[in-house]
């Protein structure tokens, strides 16, 4: 397969297979050389896996999965894993977590962290840092009180409130626990122009460096239910000292500074320019897209982004590829560029496409 295909499976594999589908289908000619790390859902085990499907080594966790699971240099792989947590109804099944387990080549659990409370609940991604510490996705359990004073309209207020998105860097110490060292949280970045008597008032309309927030997803109904946002997948750029965030909900993707000399506020965003009011539907490039990452330096088109496009509502999936503007510049009035991918595949795949 391609490097784009090959980067786009190793981070979506976890959640597509089940153990009697490990391997499907195969043009020996065309495979690439090497192993597979296979991690299905809903299972206590993962697995890596030969080109023609035989299975080298089984590791099994103490929970079921939760979408991340990730091998390490040093051969041991790191679980996120379901804990049940009453403040988040219905969590996992929107890929809640709560639990991660590192186990070594020979199975044994070496380290467990938690992050599953009244506030917190890890879900769906992590990153590892080059430093050894972990970039950690968790949604943040706001109360309807909360919102309400934050500047959220109260039409569009669960009775479970809102969960907002936070991401916590932790630094493991062995063999249990960690320490949080640095944390940003959606709610220090939102704007509102509905009630100038609640927080966050200000100009919405191009505000590109904020997040609206009473800005809805297409489908969804926040009466309903608190998850706002769902953001599916982290990475990091250590040359930039930037994060990268993907929001399926809003089919946007956020990078956002690491260091603490800025701060926090939106440096970049693309795929859906209505959600800060310079766009239309026809200017919506991403479709409740998963695993946006910065394509490693030695791969085909290294140092952009690339990202499964669901295309829910489109019509198709398709991988696309692009590269943010220089500085990440935007003309004055404009939303951001680029108005199209540098790379894409997918349409005319039809239904044959990887689709979630």
């Amino acid at each position: 397969m391609s490097t784009r295909f090959g980067l786009l499976v190793a981070g979506l594999v976890s959640a597509a297979l089940l153990p009697a589908q490990l391997l499907t289908r195969q043009d020996s000619h065309k495979v690439s050389s090497g192993y597979a790390f296979v991690s299905p859902m809903a299972s206590n085990h993962s697995f890596l896996i030969t080109n023609t499907g035989e299975i080298v080594k089984q590791w099994t966790g103490s929970a079921a999965g939760a979408v991340a699971v990730k091998m390490l240099p040093n051969g041991n792989i790191l679980r996120m894993e379901a804990t049940s947590n009453s403040y988040f109804p219905g969590a996992v099944g929107m890929g809640g977590a709560g639990l991660l387990e590192g186990i070594d080549d020979a199975g044994r659990v070496v380290w467990t962290y938690t992050l599953s409370n009244d506030r917190y609940l890890h879900h769906y991604d992590f990153h590892v840092m080059p430093n050894g510490n972990l970039l950690l996705v968790a949604w943040e359990r706001r109360s309807p009180d909360e919102a309400r004073t934050a500047g959220r309209n109260p039409d569009k207020i669960s009775p479970d409130g809102v969960w907002s998105e936070a991401v916590l860097e932790g630094k493991p110490t062995r063999p249990a626990g960690g320490e949080i060292v640095w944390e940003w949280h959606v709610w220090d970045h939102v704007v509102q122009d509905l009630d100038a008597s609640k927080e966050n008032f200000g100009r919405v309309a191009g505000n590109a460096a904020k997040l609206d927030i009473n800005f809805i997803g297409s489908g969804q109904n926040p009466t309903q239910t608190a998850n706002w946002l769902h953001i599916n997948s982290i990475d990091y750029h250590a040359g930039r000292d930037e994060i990268l965030l993907g929001s399926r909900l809003l089919s946007e993707i956020w990078i956002i500074p690491h260091s603490p000399d800025r701060n926090g506020d939106f440096l970049y965003r693309w795929g859906n320019p209505q959600v800060y009011r310079m766009g239309t539907p026809a200017d919506q490039k991403l479709f409740f897209q998963h695993n946006a990452h910065w394509i490693p330096a030695g791969y085909a088109g290294e140092g952009r982004i690339l990202v499964l496009n669901n295309g829910v509502g489109r019509g198709y999936t398709s991988a696309d590829e692009w590269e943010p503007p220089a500085g990440y510049f935007r003309e004055p009035e404009q939303p951001f560029g680029l108005a199209q991918p540098t790379w894409t595949v997918g349409e005319n795949f039809g239904s044959t496409f990887l689709r979630r």
